[in-house]
């Protein structure tokens, strides 16, 4: 009777347990995500280049990481509220924004300030409120290591450099938006980089030429590279 007892309970357990051994495999291998953004067109042009950069990186596989792509509206007080809805939604563990900046050089902007400037955003309006966010802090700083990046950035001959003042219009709003949600939703990386426009001169590679969608799109995907080769090597040094 014992064993008989045994061998049933056994029956009853083995199942359970595999299905759950089974939940774990399949958590630990699902891939997980990184959300990428960009501006639509704004004012009289037809494209923006940040859109460009991005766009083609929606629904592809690098390492295990999915990548989604977000179009913002150059609107007053949407890119918080369409980033938070996304976050909550998909879950992300690291977010890249990207906007049309200053020709000549690529930037990584390292402030985000809690200030509008009185620009017309797509709509034709100005901001409601002087203030990103109400009684938030004045500014937030991104502690976020770019060494890396950089290194990468200067074999492929990207000029590059980091940014204290995004411009106090939708960017910067982007990037204080971005930072006060990492904290809010314990995010593990957020970044906001300016890219030239379209067609503007640049010098790659020593060589002076018009900005590309092209090279947009080699600097987007050098970024993710750096994050997760770095998140890579991370996990190796833990589990050594």
């Amino acid at each position: 009777m014992r064993l008989t007892h045994l061998i049933f309970v056994l029956l009853c357990i083995c199942p359970i347990y595999a299905q759950e051994t089974g939940q774990e495999t399949a958590q630990k291998s699902a891939p997980k995500t990184i959300l990428v953004t960009g501006f639509e067109p704004f004012g009289k042009r037809s494209e923006n280049i940040s859109w460009e950069a991005v766009k083609e990186l929606d629904q592809q596989i690098m390492g295990n990481y999915k990548i989604y792509a977000l179009q913002l509206p150059v609107v007053w007080g949407k890119p918080m509220p369409l980033l938070e809805t996304f976050i909550e939604k998909h879950k992300p563990v690291a977010i890249f924004s990207f906007g049309q900046g200053a020709p000549g050089i690529f930037k990584f902007e390292q402030v985000g300030l809690n200030q509008r400037r009185f620009y017309r955003d797509n709509k034709q309006q100005t901001p409601q409120q002087k203030m990103v966010l109400k009684n938030g802090p004045k500014q937030y700083i991104n502690k976020l290591d770019t060494s890396n990046l950089q290194v990468k950035l200067r074999e492929l001959g990207f000029p590059f450099a980091i940014s204290t003042n995004a411009g106090q219009y939708l960017c910067d709003e982007c990037t204080y938006s971005l930072l006060h949600l990492q904290q809010k939703h314990t995010l593990k990386a957020v970044a906001f980089f300016h890219i030239p426009p379209y067609d503007s001169e640049i010098i790659i590679n020593e060589k002076q030429q018009k900005m590309s969608n092209r090279n947009a799109q080699i600097f987007a995907k050098a970024v993710l590279q750096m994050y997760i080769e770095s998140n890579n090597q991370a996990a190796k040094s833990i589990t050594k």
